[in-house]
């Protein structure tokens, strides 16, 4: 999900320069490592920003395009001012045209890809089919990537966007409890948000020390 303003960023959090190129075309390396093998992304108030930095978002406009090993769909959020839950239900309509999964991540553009452990434990929760969404959890917090059953999702596309429960976690948190699991992980990325220059700065810091220099995130 990428269609916010980016107003406490100052400019796109996606277009932000990691190691000489866009980050959110290092997300999409490290999820490439991480086996992910679709992405879709959602664009919204930067759309003609993105677009024009990276030039793959421009040749997978609603279709899926390959992309250095994975297969990547972009759309663009028309209604981006209603939050991300709308770009979720963007991607959901999309989806369901378009062959959908049983089960999907949910990843926020300013989240830093999470560990491949990470991954797997959440997949292995959603072998239980009974189960409609799974969200890790660090220090007691939760956090992204949330996974989805697509069935889940697709009963999310009737709420009305300006309802006060057209939030993800606000669905989620009326399922019953049976239907939702939290999976404990040691990964710190799991919780942290990139929402400010200042956390962005934080987190070069802590990645590569005090020089920026670009090196594969792996989790921490």
């Amino acid at each position: 999900l990428a269609g916010g303003t980016s107003r406490r960023m100052g400019t796109p959090k996606g277009l932000l320069d990691y190691g000489g190129q866009p980050w959110l075309l290092e997300q999409l390396d490290v999820l490439s490592e991480r086996e992910i093998r679709q992405v879709v992304t959602v664009l919204g108030y930067h759309d003609t920003d993105y677009k024009e930095a990276i030039p793959v978002l421009r040749e997978s406009r609603d279709r899926w395009t390959d992309h250095d090993g994975i297969s990547i769909a972009t759309l663009t959020n028309s209604s981006p001012g209603y939050g991300p839950f709308s770009s979720l239900m963007c991607a959901a309509r999309w989806l369901k045209k378009n062959t959908p999964p049983a089960h999907l991540f949910v990843l926020p553009v300013d989240v830093p890809v999470p560990g491949k452990k990470v991954w797997e434990e959440l997949c292995a929760a959603m072998a239980d089919k009974t189960v409609k969404a799974c969200i890790p959890q660090h220090d007691g917090k939760g956090g992204h990537p949330v996974c989805l059953s697509f069935s889940f999702l697709e009963t999310l596309t009737e709420t009305p966007l300006d309802a006060p429960d057209a939030r993800l976690d606000a669905q989620i948190s009326q399922l019953d409890p049976s239907e939702v699991r939290h999976i404990v992980v040691k990964d710190t990325n799991v919780t942290r948000n990139l929402n400010s220059l200042e956390e962005w700065q934080e987190y070069l810091h802590v990645l590569h020390g005090s020089s920026g220099r670009s090196t594969r995130h792996a989790g921490h």
